[in-house]
């Protein structure tokens, strides 16, 4: 019998099945199969809940199945097989039954097993997408188990990609799981089996037992999870940055500590400049708890202008140049600043927003030679040290504030970022993004050298730059890293990749010739959260974004962190980092919903003797531990890509669409609805090929009939290692890849593009 499993939540489709998302990635689809033998107690288990519910034991191994996939799945919408051989007309053929159900957490589970009781007969389960099947097998005495699994297997394998084998003879029991090694690990088979057996124990002590008591997440997996965060430091800092920054200073006054295009300044300069504008923005009233903006265009100038606002004691908040004035204005209004330090092209800008301007030149140093060191004044390590702002969902900008010890905290990442003193960092990225925090004070904090292009180097001739100023670090995304070649820029040592996911063409480009590392970070956070180990395969199975860099880490139900997911399955990752930000500035409601009170587990989790979490910080983003305790992202939660209710991994099917398309040079997979329409979404591929890029700034372009050749060549061989759902319905060509002013690439304009194509 099939069973088809919804959660009566916000997100399940009525009459959509999810698929057992595969907790294990290889480039193909393998065919060999491993078995692995429930504890006996399970299989006593089923057999006391059947005599006292007077179901079969199918049907309650069904039931228990539902509720682990119902984990195991982020949309709440799950399916599950049970299924069994029939004759008909004298041939033997494989039948299955259908039954829909609505979990919830208050359901009885006897209610369960009463519904999983009723069924409807489908023909053909070849037709269907497989989450598992459940199949009941006898065994009489000429028969041995394995043989009867065997039997399963050869019948079912194509068609499935886990088996739930129910054993059945006179004298007992056996539960067996078989899997496809593609998608399981031989851990999380056991895992999966301790959760069948904790659930089954569970019911047996309490028949009574509601679905949101049953505990699904294994023991292993907890004490798993606790050994991996109880491992990581969670030291915090007694300095402050600009405390760190002066003992570099100290001890090596003469090095450069930042070599840019329009000047450069050594440790002792910057130091010494820093001091005196922070005495003389003090006499304006700076402060801690006050925001002073700092807006620049590349300059060495804005390094010691951030720096001089922390030692007044005060939060500097870095405004893009590009900021549209509506926006720079509600900056303003919401961080009530006075005062802004900006070069002489921001300063006309900022004064029409109304605020007062410090115009900071090479001229600054004779206007305040003059001005005596500050009387460093101690605001606590909770004051703000900076505020980053971000787009906020409702359209006003939401203001990130990160407190001085929190800021001080990224000092300790340099030696997972393979920072030290004879780094020279490309100082790529805009001020307002968090990453070029990253690249100014971690390497000011190791005694590395920062090394600022102009604006238009930076982004006109960014292989000369590096070459031209010896840059041997540097963080990029892959879209600007795919612009590079290795061959290029002997200089460049090691290469952080953050944004987005690192491709295969660039591991493949660059593991000879320098180290690169994934990153993953936020602007909740200060400094990275998770920095890879330097990778060398391209492998997508070994592909994450590392391991957590420090803090605790934890994957909960998306819909609802008091659940905690195990290892393995997609759900929400939650963190608690010494260097996590305190909230959103003057927006105490949404500082509410993503910095949270510990969930009840937290007491499991966190043992007394360690210092537990006064919040956790929803990041929004959806993830799963690899087994070793990496982490793998698998996108934004409220940006995930669905086909008929089915969560599509884009990046399985990118990295497959790169390998099987004819001179492909980029592609992006996102869902895509026709303007004005209210269809179901599409899957759509957008194919950037070797050749393609146009002279103007076209985005989608007429199809060649070589690009129509290659469509279905793709869709062919896709169909060989995805499932069906998984292959595009579009295909578009692409003249340009667009791009966020991030460097990113810019899937929102593609899906408008694509929409407005359609309609």
């Amino acid at each position: 019998m099939a069973i088809t499993v919804q959660s009566k939540r916000a997100d399940a489709v009525p009459g959509e099945c999810c698929v057992f998302p595969p907790l294990h990635q290889t480039p193909l689809k393998a065919v060999q199969w491993a078995s692995t033998e429930a504890p006996q107690i399970v299989a006593k288990n089923i057999a006391q809940i059947s005599e006292k519910s007077h179901q079969d034991g199918q049907i309650i191994l069904g039931a228990l199945w539902s509720v682990i996939l119902r984990r195991y799945v982020e949309s709440g919408v799950t399916q599950m097989w049970q299924s069994g051989p029939t004759t008909q007309h004298g041939c033997e053929r494989t039948h299955a039954e259908v039954m829909t159900v609505i979990l919830t957490d208050d359901m009885p589970f006897s209610r369960l097993l009463e519904t999983a009781s009723r069924s409807t007969t489908l023909p053909d389960m070849a037709e269907q997408p497989n989450t598992g099947i459940i199949v009941a097998r006898e065994v009489n005495p000429q028969t041995q188990h394995d043989q009867v699994v065997q039997e399963s297997l050869q019948q079912l394998s194509e068609i499935c990609d886990i088996l739930l084998v129910l054993c059945q003879s006179p004298d007992e029991l056996r539960v067996v799981l078989s899997y496809r090694e593609s998608t399981l690990l031989p851990m999380h088979a056991s895992s999966i089996l301790e959760q069948l057996q904790d659930m089954s124990t569970s019911i047996c002590e309490n028949s009574k037992q509601i679905v949101g008591d049953l505990w699904s997440m294994s023991g292993s997996d907890l004490r798993r999870m606790q050994r991996w965060n109880a491992h990581r430091s969670f030291q915090t800092t007694d300095y402050f940055m600009h405390e760190i920054i002066h003992q570099r200073a100290i001890e090596r006054p003469n090095k450069l500590s930042v070599e840019s295009w329009d000047g450069n300044l050594t440790y002792h300069q910057l130091d010494s400049l820093s001091s005196k504008l922070a005495s003389h923005l003090m006499r304006r009233g700076v402060r801690p708890n006050v925001f002073v903006l700092i807006s620049f265009h590349k300059s060495v100038w804005a390094i010691p202008a951030m720096l001089a606002v922390n030692k007044c004691g005060a939060a500097f908040v870095p405004v893009d140049t590009g900021v549209p004035s509506e926006r720079l204005v509600g900056i303003i209004r919401q961080t009530k600043a006075r005062v802004a330090l900006a070069c002489n092209k921001q300063s006309g800008v900022l004064r029409e927003a109304g605020i007062s301007v410090i115009t900071v030149t090479d001229e600054i140093e004779q206007e305040l030679r003059e001005e005596p060191g500050p009387t460093l004044i101690d605001p606590g390590h909770a004051a703000p040290a900076y505020c980053l702002f971000t787009s906020g969902s409702t359209g006003e900008p939401k203001g990130c504030v990160v407190g001085h010890a929190a800021f001080a905290h990224t000092a300790s990442y340099c030696k997972p970022y393979y920072l030290q003193s004879d780094s020279r960092v490309l100082q790529f990225a805009s001020l307002g993004y968090g990453v070029s925090l990253t690249e100014i004070f971690c390497t000011l904090s190791c005694g590395g050298t920062l090394c600022i292009p102009s604006d238009t180097s930076r982004m006109n001739s960014l292989a000369q730059t590096i070459t031209d100023m010896n840059v041997n670090w540097a963080i990029l995304s892959p879209t600007t890293l795919g612009t590079l070649s290795p061959t290029d820029l002997g200089c460049l040592k090691t290469i952080i990749v953050g944004g987005e996911p690192v491709q295969e063409s660039h591991i493949v480009d660059w593991r000879r010739h320098a180290r690169l590392l994934q990153s993953y970070g936020l602007t909740e956070n200060s400094g990275p959260c998770t920095v890879s180990d330097p990778i060398f395969s391209s492998d997508p199975s070994e592909r994450t974004v590392g391991y957590p860099v420090d803090g605790r880490y934890w994957i909960v139900d998306p819909q609802d962190h008091r659940q905690l997911r195990g290892i393995g399955a997609v759900g929400e990752l939650l963190i608690d980092t010494p260097s996590l930000a305190q909230g959103y500035l003057g927006d105490p409601e949404r500082t509410a919903l993503a910095f949270i009170s510990p969930p009840p587990w937290i007491e499991q989790q966190v043992p007394a003797r360690q210092s537990r979490p006064a919040v956790l910080y929803k990041t929004g983003d959806l993830a799963r531990f690899s087994p070793d305790g990496r982490i793998c992202h698998m996108g934004r939660k409220n940006d995930q890509v669905k086909v008929r209710g089915q969560r599509v991994e884009i990046g399985e099917l990118e990295h497959h669409l790169r390998r099987l398309f004819p001179s492909v040079a980029d592609v992006v997979v996102d869902a895509v609805i026709p303007s004005g329409s209210n269809r179901a979404p599409s899957l759509a591929a957008f194919i950037l090929q070797a050749e393609g890029h146009t002279v103007d700034d076209r985005i989608l372009i007429e199809a060649s009939e070589a690009f129509l050749e290659g469509v279905q060549s793709a869709k062919l061989s896709l169909g060989k290692v995805v499932p069906s759902y998984m292959i595009p319905t579009l295909f578009f060509r692409l003249g340009n890849m667009p791009k966020t002013v991030s460097g990113k690439k810019d899937r929102r304009r593609l899906r408008l593009e694509a929409s407005t194509w359609l309609g």
